[in-house]
């Protein structure tokens, strides 16, 4: 074989493998599975409404039937319940490929760093986990359910190794402890390059 014809095939091998870069579409993983997990007292209508958004990111949903809270993550000298017992409870029936959300209307907390002071929240998630917890608790003022939604993407976010990000307009701000959720529009540029195709692009401004 002459040089030129070795030189030729070496050249348009390297020419296909610049038009298939890595981290194409091939190589990305689906959306996970969402189960939506209400305990009991959460409204249907609200889970409903969140459901329903939620089908135009995760072509697949399971709803499951609402459960008891468990009494074990109940903190009564603050007369809140912590968001990592909530998540643990429900991470024990998740598995692979799956993402838990629980929902509740009681009032959630979470500590610094694992110590001191429990401080309300509005949710919280955790990637290794598999699952996050919402509570409608300290949600005020106007489209409550709209803002319900967005929480949700928020946390299911942090399920998907996002953390928090200084867009005041993405889905991943740090409320804080104020309610932002009227400002977020959508998941911003850098972080939907982080979350590749584990949340579909169609998801969109609200």
């Amino acid at each position: 074989m002459s040089r030129l014809r070795i030189a030729l095939y070496v050249f348009i091998g390297l020419l296909t493998i610049s038009c298939y870069p890595f981290g194409t579409s091939d190589t990305l993983q689906a959306p996970p599975t969402v189960i939506l997990q209400p305990f009991t007292g959460f409204p249907v209508k609200s889970l409903t409404y969140v459901e329903k958004k939620l089908r135009k990111s995760f072509p697949k949903i399971q709803i499951n039937k609402p459960i008891e809270i468990p009494k074990s993550g109940f903190i009564k000298t603050y007369n809140r319940y912590v968001a990592d017992s909530l998540i643990n409870y429900l991470s024990r029936g998740t598995k692979p490929g799956y993402v838990t959300v629980g929902f509740t209307t009681k009032d959630i907390c979470a500590t610094l760093n694992g110590k001191g002071k429990y401080w309300g929240i509005f949710g919280l998630g955790r990637k290794e986990k598999q699952s996050c917890i919402v509570s409608t608790f300290r949600i005020k003022g106007k489209n409550k359910l709209e803002k319900l939604y967005k929480l949700t993407l928020h946390e299911i976010g942090h399920t998907q190794g996002l953390n928090h990000c200084p867009n005041e307009g993405c889905y991943m701000r740090d409320a804080k402890g104020k309610d932002h959720l009227n400002l977020l529009k959508d998941f911003c540029p850098a972080c939907k390059i982080k979350l590749g195709g584990l949340i579909s692009a169609e998801i969109g401004s609200i």
